[in-house]
């Protein structure tokens, strides 16, 4: 399995990522599903290899958890702005739903990245190492697992904005 995340089959996450994507524009849900369990799956895969936190500190994991979570911050401001943008462009609410309903987009799919990005970024303790020197220098379950939780969800959160919009685009058309 250790091949699976240092050969080239990253670009089969890469190719799932966009096949979520660019499904928006075809109102494909199925497709959607899929390929949002399918990178579940990978992250899932990646956080039970014992290899993959080899060379990992718990500064450098904790950071990448930071990273992921500045990420999420950042795209709920731009999806903010996009939907300010559409509100204050038109008879506000009417043309957003007008929007929505012309791109088969249900609202509680318009509004998970929001929500998605909330839980992503809620703070909860945890004790990122054990005591002893050897131990501080290892991520610890708790840790791996944050790492595994945000950064999937980061993942999901950009990926449904870009399917989000490209729905939105198509049912312009």
């Amino acid at each position: 399995m250790d091949k699976l995340f240092t050969g080239p089959y990253i670009i089969l996450a890469y190719l799932v990522g966009a096949a979520a994507i660019f499904c928006g524009l075809y109102q494909n849900d199925v497709v959607l599903v899929a390929c949002l369990l399918i990178l579940l799956v990978w992250d899932f895969l990646y956080y039970c290899n014992p290899e993959s936190f080899k060379g990992r500190s718990v500064t450098g994991t904790n950071e990448s958890v930071t990273r992921a979570r500045t990420y999420i911050s950042w795209f709920i401001g731009l999806y903010g702005v996009i939907i300010g943008i559409v509100l204050s462009s038109g008879d506000e609410a009417g043309l957003l739903a007008s929007a929505l309903e012309n791109s088969a987009t249900p609202i509680w799919l318009f509004a998970l990245p929001l929500v998605l990005s909330i839980v992503a970024m809620l703070f909860i303790p945890l004790q990122v190492s054990g005591l002893s020197e050897e131990q501080q220098q290892i991520p610890n379950t708790a840790l791996k697992l944050l790492f595994f939780l945000v950064v999937y969800l980061q993942k999901i959160v950009l990926i449904l904005i870009g399917n989000i919009g490209l729905r939105i685009l198509a049912g312009w058309g």
